[in-house]
Parts: structure tokens; sequence; C-alpha cells
């Protein structure tokens, strides 16, 4: 790609940057703002509100058979929300409702921070606007943006890789729930711009890793430490500065709808802070508690797992406010402290009990099985998942000093000054459900992960998530110590102080950002470079076109000669372990078989037509069976991206020995029934002649 070309393409990303981020927040900044909320907390929680409108809207579209745009999605919502401002700022004159001061500087530090530790971890390390991972889970991400597009049906309900028209060739009988919110945010890029799918996806991701999370972790701290601005201040510094949130989900899955969860949780988490605090109107309890409700709501569509990473950090602070609340409250009745104690603890039981009781319901409720008794094994020892907790790095290889460092700082200021003691429990469940995860097998292991499909680095994330708030007041306190020497003497002294102290930390923590530093021991993998060097080289390499990949860019040059070639909509057969799975989502290749797994005899999902094609294609001058399983699907031709011997590095490794695709395989110049109409290497395109 040319200098020029890469110009146009990261100026197309930006204006789609810009895009997502104006779909993300306008709908529920504006209705948040009629309903009174500061604006800083209206801007943290407006993503979810707007998830939950499209989402809805795509539900009822689907329901309705009306085909689904940006304009009809993503329109009407922002229409109905600017009005309702409009008609709020009209009717209303009376005074907002506040929450102390805040600071529209500090606000710009954490968007200005995300920014930058964004462009240089993610866009930096991908090279052009338009790279994509060629992992296992990004097949159903692209090719699920890319059918929303092409279909015009975006619903979570009955999402498949084969929607609209292409639903009567699904190799498969399937009508699955799958939250596909952040589908929607990307597929509503495309469908506004017209820009690749994979550029569409960065975009979708940038917007919120470098805006959401930040803004959604300013207003959780701000409404947990209040007007402690050194504290709340000092946050922005490690918003983004634990390796495995959300950085590892870029590369791990890739996980996108587990980031877009983790990016909006801290902003429904402020919410909840807000709904059960001190010193709040009446009016803005009850908007925070209907944000809460629309926050958990939002989760239905964009990660259900969401709900569960609210509870386990939000448990502590709602049974510490029961406790506070009822204690309070029979204080102010004129009963005695002790009775009040002895009640508000039985509250606080109480409470505890509730949490328990939901949590065990869910574990057991017959919807949740598929996902609760999912099994990854564990692959650590506890003394190594011990050891990922105290070192902060969870589950990435390398060093995270000046993270473990703060948060130690901040448990230690947390426990002497009892100023909220809760949010070391919180990241101590989190870390116990990490640990469990990791190291012990058994009923505990599908009971405290199972939420998670028993999968550390989903859970490694939100564990990461828990110990910003900690990390912060630590920074905080180093901050005040730095200035103490020169309070009420030398104001200049205690800012350079503090500036000087700013950047120790931001070293401690962000440098070196790239090292590739490697060896190997054994089966673990170590490395000298800080946890976040190793998930910027691992975002680097694997985004990276430049290596031999199992969809490399011969493949890519293959594939769209052959659109240009074959007639708009044409179905092609294909092994989709070549390479061929990601045709679809990547260039629009209108690929027959999709998905990775699941073809089998014992599978019975699969449609015989489907299994007849991929086991005896190769026969089908001779078979009536399989000539009319290719008439029936409407196949016209068969892509092979790799005929011949296969290397397991340029194929996915459920390819296997082919044992499923032989048919397909066994197709090559001298097969009756197929004429080759392109060839490069060891790629074919077939046309089928009978």
């Amino acid at each position: 790609m040319t200098g020029g070309q890469l110009a146009t393409m990261w100026g197309s990303f930006a204006i789609a940057a810009i895009a997502a981020i104006v779909l993300l927040f306008v709908p529920g900044y504006l209705l948040l703002r009629a309903a009174k909320q500061p604006w800083w907390l209206s801007l943290a929680c407006a993503p979810p509100i707007a998830a939950v409108c499209y989402s809805v809207l795509c539900t009822l579209y689907d329901a309705v058979g009306l085909f689904c745009t940006w304009v009809s999605v993503c329109v009407p919502p922002i229409v109905f929300a600017a009005a309702v401002f409009l008609i709020s700022r009209a009717v209303s004159k009376g005074a907002e409702s506040r929450m102390g001061s805040t600071s529209a500087m500090t606000v710009a530090a954490y968007v200005t921070i995300g920014v930058a530790v964004t462009a240089v971890m993610y866009l930096y390390q991908i090279g052009s606007a338009d790279a994509f991972i060629q992992s296992w889970d990004n097949v159903h991400h692209l090719d699920a943006v890319r059918g929303f597009v092409d279909s015009g049906c975006w619903s979570s309900f009955g999402t498949t890789l084969y929607l609209g028209q292409d639903a009567a060739i699904n190799p498969f009988v399937e009508a699955p729930f799958y939250p596909s919110a952040w589908h929607g945010l990307a597929a509503s890029i495309v469908s506004m711009l017209g820009v690749p799918v994979t550029l569409a996806i960065n975009a979708t991701n940038f917007a919120l890793i470098a805006i959401a999370f930040p803004l959604g972790t300013y207003a959780l701290l701000r409404s947990v430490f209040g007007n402690d601005t050194r504290t709340v201040a000092a946050g922005a510094l490690f918003v983004l500065a634990n390796a495995s949130c959300p950085w590892m989900m870029l590369t791990w899955g890739p996980l996108y709808p587990n980031i877009m969860a983790c990016c909006l949780l801290p902003g429904i988490m402020a919410s909840f802070v807000v709904m059960l605090g001190d010193g709040m109107t009446r009016g803005m309890r009850e908007v925070a508690g209907a944000t809460v409700f629309v926050g958990a709501l939002s989760y239905v569509f964009i990660q259900p797992s969401g709900v569960f990473m609210a509870i386990v950090l939000l448990a502590p602070y709602f049974v510490v406010r029961v406790y506070a609340m009822v204690r309070h409250s029979e204080r102010a009745l004129g009963h005695g402290d002790r009775y009040a104690r002895g009640l508000a603890a039985g509250s606080a039981a109480g409470a505890v009990a509730i949490v328990a009781l939901f949590w065990m319901a869910a574990f057991h409720a017959p919807f949740m099985q598929g996902v609760v008794q999912y099994q990854w094994p564990c692959d650590s020892a506890l003394s190594t998942a011990l050891m990922d907790v105290l070192t902060q790095r969870f589950h990435v290889p390398g060093i995270a000093i000046g993270c473990s460092l703060l948060l130690a700082v901040g448990i230690v200021v947390s426990i002497v000054r009892r100023r909220q003691r809760w949010l070391i429990v919180s990241w101590l469940l989190a870390c116990l459900i990490y640990v469990v995860c990791t190291s012990v097998e058994g009923y505990w292991h599908q009971l405290l992960a199972g939420f998670w499909y028993t999968d550390a680095p989903r859970i490694a994330a939100f564990a990461a998530l828990a110990a910003v708030p900690l990390q912060a007041l630590g920074m905080g306190e180093v901050l005040h110590l730095a200035a103490r020497p020169f309070e009420g003497r030398n104001r200049t002294g205690a800012i350079v102080a503090q500036t000087a102290m700013v950047l120790i930390v931001a070293a401690l923590v962000y440098v070196p950002v790239h090292e590739t530093t490697e060896h190997y021991e054994g089966e673990r993998h170590f490395t000298d470079a800080s946890a976040l060097g190793v998930e910027a080289y691992h975002i680097a390499s694997q985004y990276s076109d430049d290596d031999p990949r199992i969809y490399d860019n011969a493949e890519r040059a293959f594939v769209q000669e052959a659109l240009s070639i074959i007639p708009e909509g044409s179905l092609v057969i294909n092994e989709p372990n070549d390479g061929s799975a990601y045709a679809y989502g990547v260039d629009g290749l209108r690929t027959y078989y999709r998905y990775w797994r699941g073809y089998d005899s014992s599978n019975e999902t699969e449609k015989s037509e489907s299994a007849l094609i991929r086991a005896r294609i190769c026969n089908i001058a001779t078979d009536d069976e399989v000539r009319a399983a290719v008439e029936l699907v409407g196949a016209e031709y068969v892509l092979q991206l790799e005929q011949g011997e296969r290397s397991w590095q340029t194929s996915m490794w459920v390819y296997e020995d082919g044992r499923f695709w032989r048919g397909i395989d066994a197709v090559d110049n001298e097969t009756e029934g197929f004429e080759c109409i392109l060839s490069r290497d060891d790629m074919r395109l077939y046309k089928i002649v009978l």
C-alpha cells in the first residue's frame, strides 16, 4: 500500500471513529441531560443507553421484516433524544441536579491519555487502518458485521453467519441468540460510510477503548472519591495501564463484545454508586436508578456476562450501603446505637444472602447451562495464579511493576484511612474467581467462573478493572506525599515534585511499551518485557499482514480477482480452514462454509446437503445425490486456497487431517464436472459444469 493510500485509509478511519463516537454518545447524553444529570455522568452513561435504543429497534425491525441501515437504526433515537432535550430545556428553567464541582480539565486529561495510549498500543501496532486479526472468534465478528450490512437483519435474536436470503444456504439448523450490539455499531459505520468491515471494526474498538472507557472510569472515580480531586485526576494514568483490560481481549479470541462490556461497565457502576450514595437529591437517585436498569438491560445485547461482572464488583458496595442506610435510619428514629448496629448488621447479611441466591439461581437456570457448564481446563498451578494476582499481570507474561506497586499503596491507604474499603473486597472477589478459574478444578471452578465460560482472560479483564480505583487511590497518596514538604511554603516546588512523580510512575507503567525479547522454558512463556509491551507485541504480530497467515495477502488478492470474474452474489463452495472462512467477512465473497467447525456426521444440526457436498462433491459428475445437494443450495463455483499438501502454519488447527473435507480437497484440474477458470500457485477457482 502506497503512502497516499495509507493516508486516505487513515483519513477514512478518523471519520469512522468520529462517527462511532457520535453514535455511542449522542442519544444517551441528550436524554440524561434532559433528566438533569450532571454532564460528566451523562457522558459516562450515554453508551449503554444508545446500545439499548439501537438494539431494541433492530429487534423490532427484524420482527416486522424491515431492512436495517444506519439511518433506520441510529437516526430515530438521535432525533427523539434531541427533541426531548430541547423540550426539557424549554419547559424547565430550574437548577440542575449536581454533585459538587467537577473539572473539565480532568475529563480532558482522561480522554487525552486514553487517545494517546490507544494510538500507541493499538493503532500504531496494527499498521494499517483495515488490519484484522486472524484468530478463532474473528470469523464470527467479521462475517456477522458483513451479514448485517448485506441482509439488513441486525437483531441479536437469531444471529448466525447466514442472514436474510442466505438463511436458505445455512449448512446448519440453528436459530441462536447472540448478543450483537457491538456488531450492530460496527455495521452502522459500514452502512453510513461504505468503509471496509475491518476498518469499521477498528474504529468501533477505538471509540470504546479511547473514549468510552476513560469517561466511564472518570465518572466511577468521581462518584466514589467525591471531591478528592487529586485521586480522581490520578486515575487517568491507570485506565489503560493494565494489560489484561482491554489489550489482551484484542488478541485473545478476539473478545470484541467483552471489550464493549468492560468499557461501558465503569459508567454503569458510577450510576449505581450515585443511586445509593449520600448527599444525592431524590431526582438524581431516580435517574441514576433508571440508568442502572437500562445499563443492565444493555448487557442482554452487549454481553450478558457483564451483569455478573457488575455483581462481583458492586456487591460489596451494596452491602456496605445497606448497613449504613439501615443504621442511619434507625438512629434517626431514636433507637440506640447498639440496636441500630445490630439491625444494620442483620440487613447487611440479608444483602449478602440476596446476592448469593441470585448467583445460585442464575447458575442453575436451564437457559444458562450451555454457558456455566462450559469447561476450559485449568492451566496454572495455584502458586502461579496467586503470583499473577500479586504482580497484576493476569495471564499476560511480563512485568507490571508500576500497576502492582500503586495497587499495594492504594490498599494500604484504604485500610489505614478507612476509605472505601469495599473497593478492596471487590478486587479480592475478582481475584478469587480468577485464581479458582485458573487453578481449581471441579464444582467451584464452574460455580464461580462459569458465567465467563471458565475462560481466564475474560475474568482477568474485570479483575484488572477492579484494581483501577485502588491504583488511583495509591497514586493520589504518592502525589500528596510528594507535595507535602512544600505545603504552605512553595507552591511551585509542590507542582514540580508532583509532576516528577507522575513522570516516574508513567515510566514504570508504560515504558517500554514495545519489547520483544523472549525466551521459553518448558511449556511456559517468559519475557523480560513489561506486560503492556508483551500485549503491544502480540497486537503488532497478530494483526500484521506481513507474516504468513491463514488468509494471506496472496490469497486475498486471488479472492478479489475471483470476485471480478464471477457474477455478483455467486455462491462458492469452499474449505474454510484454508483461509476462505475470512473471505466473506473481509472481502465479500459469498462462501458456503463460514464456520470453522461443527461438520461431523454425528452433529445432528448439520444439514444433509452440507455433509454430502463437503464429503463427495468431487464425484458430482456421477453422484446424483451430490448433484442434487449442489443444485439445492445453488452453488456454482468451488474455491481452493491451498491445493495439494497442506501446512499447519497456513491452515486453522481444526483442519487436522482434512477428513471432513475430502470431497472438496480432491477436486483438481482433471476432475470431471469442474472447469478451472482461475489459477495462481496452489490456489484454484473452479466453475461447476454439469
